[in-house]
């Protein structure tokens, strides 16, 4: 009643006084179309997007973060975070890392749990040496963590966390929601649908059958021409 009818109301109303009808995913597009009646030829992609760091801050931060888990230089780090709640998938996640113990890397796992994924969650992190809980931290600390990670581990729901993640050049693990198929793949997304997707994906990176260098210059450029927040605020006032 309210989407199809007082806000599409609301909608036509306005619409003759609209150059441009912005939308953040395909679904959101696809939505207004059929909903509010939104005229195609008005609308345009403007996803949420991130801050890309200056070569300076990247190198800063990648360096700090990985001092401070006591890294070695041929060590992989691995991001996942979130509420950590079993929309997030993070119990598949930690079993199909565990799955693959000759995986020489780090898996920092940051949020907060509920109540009820916590006798779940707590005893798998504590049988592999190689994950670090950090409990839940703010933007900027995230965003740090971001820098210094190979890959950033998003398998079950949707969260802005996957394009700060892109613009900080990490390739990404998604669930493939149709949204981040149809408007976010330059080549630096795995999907991972299952829990048997994601040990694949892990024992790939193991054996170097998927190169994480190549796919982070992948994310790179996606947030080069996509995400970076000043090339999306140009597109406001040119």
């Amino acid at each position: 009643l309210l989407h199809r009818g007082l806000y599409r109301l609301c909608m036509r109303s306005a619409l003759p006084y609209l150059e441009k009808y912005f939308y953040i995913t395909s679904d959101c597009r696809r939505f207004s179309e059929k909903n509010y009646g939104v005229p195609a030829s008005i609308m345009e992609f403007y996803p949420l997007g991130g801050v890309m760091p200056d070569d300076e801050a990247y190198r800063m931060w990648h360096m700090k973060r990985r001092a401070e888990l006591c890294m070695e230089d041929n060590e992989l780090l691995f991001v996942h975070s979130g509420k950590l709640d079993a929309e997030k998938r993070t119990e598949e996640l930690l079993k199909a890392f565990a799955a693959v113990p000759g995986l020489k890397a780090r898996l920092v796992v940051i949020g907060s749990m509920t109540d009820d994924m916590k006798s779940v969650l707590l005893p798998l992190m504590a049988a592999d040496s190689r994950v670090e809980y950090m409990g839940w931290r703010n933007a900027e600390e995230l965003k740090e963590y971001l820098c210094a990670a190979d890959m950033y581990l998003q398998p079950g729901s949707e969260s802005s966390t996957m394009q700060n993640a892109v613009c900080a050049s990490c390739p990404v693990m998604l669930y493939p929601h149709r949204s981040y198929m149809e408007d976010y793949d330059y080549g630096n997304i795995v999907w991972t649908k299952t829990a048997g997707d994601m040990e694949d994906c892990f024992r790939k990176i193991a054996v170097g059958e998927l190169r994480l260098d190549v796919l982070a210059e992948k994310s790179r450029l996606c947030a080069l021409e996509l995400l970076d927040y000043r090339r999306l605020a140009a597109r406001l006032y040119r």
